[in-house]
């Protein structure tokens, strides 16, 4: 229950932030509500103007992403396993 919970909202998050960048809305939704994310200086990313806001943004290209998401699967796998098999153990 807990899993699915936690992936409900973070895709209302994600519709969420889609929905108020396509319709224009995103600067106020950050004037009313504390910035929660701030971009790390660490952060290694391309640079590129965001087609609503207009403001500099940084971001993954979408090959990174994939790969990042592709790799996480087995190691995602691995830890169910042993999750299960430490349960049939006791």
């Amino acid at each position: 229950m807990a899993g699915w919970v936690t992936v409900v909202v973070e895709m209302w998050k994600r519709k969420n932030s889609e929905v108020s960048t396509r319709w224009g809305v995103l600067n106020i939704m950050k004037k009313s509500v504390k910035k929660q994310e701030n971009i790390r200086p660490s952060f290694i990313g391309g640079e590129e103007i965001h087609k609503v806001t207009g403001e500099l943004t940084k971001f993954h290209s979408e090959y990174k992403k994939n790969l990042i998401t592709l790799l996480s699967i087995p190691v995602l796998m691995i830890l169910l396993a042993l999750y299960v098999a430490a349960f049939w153990y006791t």
